[in-house]
């Protein structure tokens, strides 16, 4: 106990040192804040820009808006078939038409020339 209390002074300076040393020799593995400053700074920005992005992207259409688009778009293709069907019966019945229309100005102008040279 003796050689203790004699030698705690010597030991805590050796010990005093020694963290020193290590902490000297430590000191090139940490960073400063100096070199994190820089570093703080561009995370800031790129935080902002992804917030920014994020902003953005709520308005995009989701995977269930696209898919929903995509069946209405169908739809209207098969309502579109529909019409181009009922359109062509419809211009079969106009050429019809206008071929007995045709026919019938053909036969009153030709009783029209006939009463003529009569």
């Amino acid at each position: 106990m003796d050689t203790l209390a004699k030698f705690w002074p010597l030991a805590f300076g050796a010990g005093g040192v020694v963290v020193a040393a290590l902490l000297w020799r430590m000191r090139g593995e940490f960073a400063t804040k100096a070199d994190v400053m820089p570093l703080r700074d561009s995370l800031s920005a790129a935080t902002q820009r992804i917030e920014r992005m994020e902003g953005d992207m709520r308005h995009l259409p989701t995977r269930d808006d696209i898919h929903n688009l995509r069946v209405e778009v169908t739809a209207m293709r098969g309502d579109l078939r529909e019409m181009r069907a009922e359109a062509k019966g419809m211009r079969e019945i106009m050429t019809r038409t206008e071929t007995a229309i045709t026919r019938h100005e053909d036969i009153f102008a030709q009783a029209a020339a006939q009463r003529g040279r009569a």
